[in-house]
């Protein structure tokens, strides 16, 4: 707006935009996981019988852990190949590992969080188990 009222646009802030938009995504994402804050069918577990709520909670640890050590390992890949080719972002100059840096940092920490709400903390797994998470 400010660059609107001088008559000269500053082309490297939309880029600056997207990139702080993307990386705290990322890692809001982590730490919604912490609280297990995202979605989920939570129906079959909360009418289901004791062994399906039982179960639910190490489903839904092992499927989000799964998912997570394969986008920590794609992520990290994408990364080390941007540092070898040296590719970097068309307005700021910056180096593109630096934006995949919150998607390697929030994989990890998705990946602690659902270790940590199922197995760590009883409150939240016992929320997981009766389906009272539903978000």
């Amino acid at each position: 707006m400010v660059s609107r009222f001088f008559g000269a646009s500053i082309t490297w802030t939309e880029e600056l935009t997207r990139l702080v938009f993307q990386a705290m995504m990322f890692l809001g994402m982590a730490a919604g996981f912490r609280s297990a804050a995202h979605p989920r069918v939570a129906l079959l577990v909360s009418r289901g019988p004791r062994w399906v709520r039982q179960a639910s909670a190490h489903i839904y640890a092992a499927v989000g852990i799964a998912f997570f050590v394969v986008l920590l390992v794609m992520s990290w890949q994408l990364m080390m190949r941007q540092v070898s080719t040296g590719e970097s972002s068309p307005a700021l100059g910056l180096g593109m590992y630096v934006v995949t840096i919150p998607l390697v940092l929030s994989a990890a920490l998705a990946i602690l969080a659902h270790i940590q709400t199922v197995y760590f903390s009883k409150e939240m797994r016992r929320a997981i188990e009766e389906g009272e998470i539903t978000a």
